[in-house]
């Protein structure tokens, strides 16, 4: 069957009878190896099978071991077994079940490929459950689903372990000399008193000790509403600072009882000794608070407490009476 490489001989015995069915024995011919594609460095030895014929309908079922096969960069079979049937066009669906590894994971798979036409791609997905660990990022319930044809894709989903309790994912696994795995999550908590972040991005990439994070904060409080941006790099462990950005027009108003706002402003959220905090650093020309009681080069340092509410360092001047006041106090 076929042609050149991919030719495959069979030494076939048995019982033909007629126009009856007929199921014959087959066995590769020793000491040949059997690549059914033109693009893929799949190699099989030693299949056996059957040729039969079933209402006047022939086919053919083969088996095969594999001891080791790169697929694409970074997967690879380690082992497992092939099952192969010939299709009506004269190529082969081969079915694989068995290990593999794939980026930094190892899984247990199966899936079934097949070449639409030669010198064409082999297309079909490898699909099962996997194991691996990642920088210190404890991740479980781990499933991937590895892809071939012109650009091979990988995704990955399970339960990712980073601050106060396990959260679904779904991930993207890009293959090739190195590895790069982008995890994607829709809320992650960090601590009690802690708001949650949202659409969480973490980026592992081969052989590197940083985790950029992007994501989104929320915080609601009684006298305002802020939507920031979160990035920086991750640690599993350890004192980090990531960035806060404001997103959109949102101000940041500490208190509903005061006129005091800042359009401008930037933060960070913070985790030390193992505790999280948040704050906002702004400045302004000048803020009125009251009538009569205006500063000017304001600057405002809050730091979001466990109720919820802001405890906010302010300083600026008060020019009165020919006089410049230099004040400074925290306000809660």
């Amino acid at each position: 069957f076929g042609s050149g490489a991919q030719q495959v001989v069979l030494e076939v015995g048995g019982s033909y009878e007629g126009v009856d069915d007929v199921t014959l024995d087959a066995v590769q011919e020793a000491g040949t190896i059997w690549t059914p594609y033109d693009t893929l460095p799949l190699a099989l030895t030693d299949a056996q099978g059957t040729i039969s014929r079933i209402s006047g309908e022939w086919s053919v079922a083969l088996e095969a071991s594999i001891d080791a096969a790169e697929l694409s960069p970074g997967l690879s079979l380690t082992s497992a077994n092939a099952s192969i049937e010939l299709q009506a066009a004269g190529s082969w669906a081969v079915t694989l079940t068995g290990a593999a590894s794939v980026g930094p994971f190892s899984a247990t798979v199966t899936g079934t490929l097949g070449q639409p036409g030669a010198g064409l791609p082999v297309t079909g997905c490898l699909t099962g459950a996997a194991t691996g660990s990642i920088s210190g990022i404890t991740l479980t319930g781990l499933s991937v689903t590895a892809c071939l044809g012109a650009v091979p894709t990988v995704t990955v989903t399970g339960q990712l372990s980073l601050g106060q309790a396990a959260a679904p994912f779904t991930g993207t696994l890009a293959l090739g000399a190195t590895w790069v795995l982008t995890l994607d999550l829709d809320s992650l908590a960090l601590a009690a008193g802690t708001p949650a972040l949202t659409d969480v991005t973490l980026t592992v990439a081969q052989g590197s000790a940083s985790l950029p994070i992007a994501a989104r904060l929320e915080l609601v409080t009684a006298s305002s509403t802020l939507s920031l941006g979160v990035s920086g790099s991750w640690s599993p462990s350890g004192d980090i600072s990531l960035t806060l950005a404001k997103v959109g027009n949102g101000a940041w108003v500490p208190f509903s009882g005061l006129p005091l706002s800042f359009s401008m402003f930037t933060g960070s959220l913070a985790r030390t000794g193992g505790k999280w905090s948040v704050g906002l650093t702004a400045t302004a020309t000048q803020v009125t608070l009251a009538t009569g009681f205006t500063l000017t080069g304001v600057t405002a340092t809050g730091t979001l407490t466990a109720d919820g509410t802001w405890s906010v360092a302010l300083a600026g001047t008060v020019p009165t009476a020919g006089l410049s006041l230099a004040l400074s106090g925290t306000l809660t």
